[in-house]
């Protein structure tokens, strides 16, 4: 699934120019994605770099309970959240600037393992 950013401000390799654009209002779009509590996923970057910071952000509440990812392109990381439904976001920082990308997620339970017998 490809994650488009909603807040950015990028300076090119090379020059001084930069561009911002600010955050976009609360996302207000279907769930893009479904997960298991306790699932492993990759967050990669088109970006032949690699971030210098990413943390992960559950719901509006910036700042509270952020998860430190390894700085790397890809990350790993394994989605510790309880079942329900969330906005998160992904705050990475980076020479050329900071990135935030944001989508709605379905945490569902940890699934089971089902034996079948015949």
């Amino acid at each position: 699934m490809r994650l488009d950013p909603f807040e950015f401000c990028w300076r090119a390799i090379t020059g001084d120019v930069t561009q911002c654009q600010a955050a976009t209002p609360a996302l207000d779009v279907p769930v893009g994605l479904v997960v298991r509590s306790g699932e492993t996923l990759t967050l990669a970057f088109a970006a032949a770099l690699r971030p210098t910071e990413v943390v992960l952000l559950r719901g509006d509440q910036s700042g509270v309970n952020p998860s430190a990812l390894t700085a790397a392109n890809p990350t790993v990381f394994v989605a510790d959240l309880p079942i329900g439904i969330y906005v998160v976001s992904f705050q990475t920082k980076w020479n050329q600037g900071n990135v935030a990308y944001r989508l709605k997620v379905d945490v569902r339970g940890q699934a089971r393992p089902i034996a079948l017998t015949g």
